[in-house]
């Protein structure tokens, strides 16, 4: 087996991380992840073999899915939220901010926040993504905020990883979880 065979994938991807060494992390591991996944898919193919029988067994018979609503007004996404009601989703991940290093309105957000919970009602769960937009301190005190709607999780708020950013933002998963 060759360093170039689709069945070497782990020598496939220390040969792009060092050949691709330059390029920034995130988009990095975006292209070698692509590219594993489809000697993955070849090795599977030619042995005949579905990926979850590569890996060991089947984990389970069902994943649950999320939809995802992209920023918008609070009436744009509270029609959104609702079409995917409509669609049987029984999770939704709201992008709370809008472009990175840009700290949106907070009365924005929240008003976003309030209308999707609105509709989704608690037996749903909310999901918060802001993209890493917020500064550390905005993240706190957004996070603070929003607390009330109770959501499952937010993912990284501020681009800097800090114990009290993480702290803030983890407050559901405390909650559901424990």
């Amino acid at each position: 087996m060759s360093a170039r065979s689709p069945a070497s994938g782990a020598a496939i991807r220390t040969r792009l991380a060092v050949a691709a060494h330059k390029v920034e992390g995130r988009l990095q591991a975006m292209a070698i992840a692509g590219i594993e996944m489809a000697c993955w898919d070849i090795k599977g193919k030619a042995a005949g073999v579905p990926l979850y029988q590569q890996l060991g067994s089947v984990y389970r018979g069902r994943v649950r899915m999320y939809a995802t609503l992209k920023r918008d007004t609070p009436e744009a996404q509270a029609r959104h939220a609702e079409r995917c009601l409509a669609a049987r989703y029984t999770a939704i991940k709201l992008q709370v901010s809008t472009r990175q290093r840009f700290d949106t309105r907070l009365d924005t957000t929240l008003d976003c926040v309030r209308a999707v919970r609105k509709v989704i009602g608690d037996e749903r769960d909310l999901l918060l993504d802001a993209n890493s937009a917020w500064s550390p301190s905005n993240a706190i005190r957004i996070c603070r905020k929003l607390e009330e709607f109770e959501p499952l999780h937010s993912p990284r708020p501020s681009p800097r990883r800090s114990r009290r950013t993480t702290r803030a933002s983890t407050w559901a998963w405390r909650r559901r979880c424990t």
